[in-house]
């Protein structure tokens, strides 16, 4: 059940109605970097059951602990909320969300032959090409400030 998941969607979060501030914390860590997703709560599902057994079998597999909420990233297991937080800490969670875990290689020119081009477009979630518009462009660049803004009425002469 849960391998349909995560064939579909890009971002799926596996929790449940009872892990409160855990699981807002996790749905805040994906808004704020826009990303889509789908939120299972294992306990409002007639499958719930086994969804939870397959997640914490992938985490027996990856050796994260078996703590709902699991974030699922292109079919891989990223973590729990303990392991967002040092992504975050880390300054990788933004690449991690948005590449999965296929790092683009920006000094070859073997990755700019594909169709996504040097850093290319985030993948739908859910095949609407026509509405997901979003892109990452890279980190923003800064430019020299030219002069400071002079607020205080003696400066102004």
């Amino acid at each position: 059940m849960l391998a349909q998941y995560l064939k579909k969607d890009w971002a799926v979060v596996v929790g449940h109605t009872r892990a409160g501030a855990d699981l807002v914390l996790m749905q805040q860590y994906l808004a704020w970097y826009t990303v889509k997703h789908r939120t299972l709560l294992v306990d409002r599902m007639a499958t719930g059951s086994t969804i939870r057994g397959e997640a914490f079998k992938f985490a027996q597999e990856y050796e994260v602990p078996a703590v709902l909420p699991l974030l699922f990233i292109n079919g891989d297991l990223v973590g729990d909320l303990r392991r967002v937080r040092s992504l975050d800490v880390n300054a990788k969670l933004k690449d991690v969300l948005h590449f999965g875990f296929e790092w683009p290689d920006l000094h070859t020119n073997d990755t700019r032959a594909g169709p996504c081009g040097r850093v290319g477009p985030l993948r739908p979630s859910s095949r609407d090409d026509e509405l997901f518009l979003g892109q990452y462009r890279g980190a923003p660049v800064q430019g020299a400030v030219a002069a400071l803004p002079k607020f205080s009425p003696g400066s102004l002469e």
